[in-house]
């Protein structure tokens, strides 16, 4: 996938040749999303040396609200590992559709920028040439990821 990250520089994902963790969301989440991104943050600020294997990826599903700007703001409140991922509507609507992400404006009104949106809360994880490997849950992650960094990396 060809995306635009929080400094507004094209990011082709083939060029990181690691494994990628990668969670789907939007800052203006009003609770899972911020508490989902925390759990990468802290399991990466837990584990430092595992950067050298894998790439934690944010990509917004909400790229009207988040521009660059707004996701390194966001992401200003997490580890500096983690790359933040917008572009344009068909740019974010075909990356969602490879990883058949569900996003649906759940409530509020899209015209005044106030809405709220149901979406998929998996951590997809692509190996080193952006095959999909498997998905972790939300709800399970520290777990899942542990088993997973160790059957692999360590």
């Amino acid at each position: 996938f060809i995306l635009t990250d929080k400094n507004e520089t094209l990011f082709n994902s083939k060029i990181i040749e690691k494994y990628k963790i990668i969670y789907f969301g939007y800052t203006f989440c009003p609770d899972v999303c911020p508490f989902d991104v925390l759990k990468l943050s802290n399991f990466f600020s837990n584990n430092k040396e595992l950067i050298k294997y894998i790439q934690p990826i944010f990509i917004t599903l909400d790229p009207e609200r988040d521009n660059s700007e707004t996701l390194r703001n966001f992401l200003d409140n997490f580890n500096p590992q983690i790359i933040g991922l917008t572009g344009t509507e068909t740019m974010i609507t075909n990356t969602l559709n490879k990883f058949r992400v569900y996003k649906k404006i759940s409530s509020g009104n899209k015209v005044s920028m106030d809405y709220l949106i149901d979406h998929t809360a998996l951590f997809y994880i692509l190996d080193k040439k952006d095959n999909y490997i498997t998905h972790l849950s939300s709800k399970n992650f520290n777990e899942e990821f542990n088993q997973f960094v160790r059957k692999n990396f360590y």
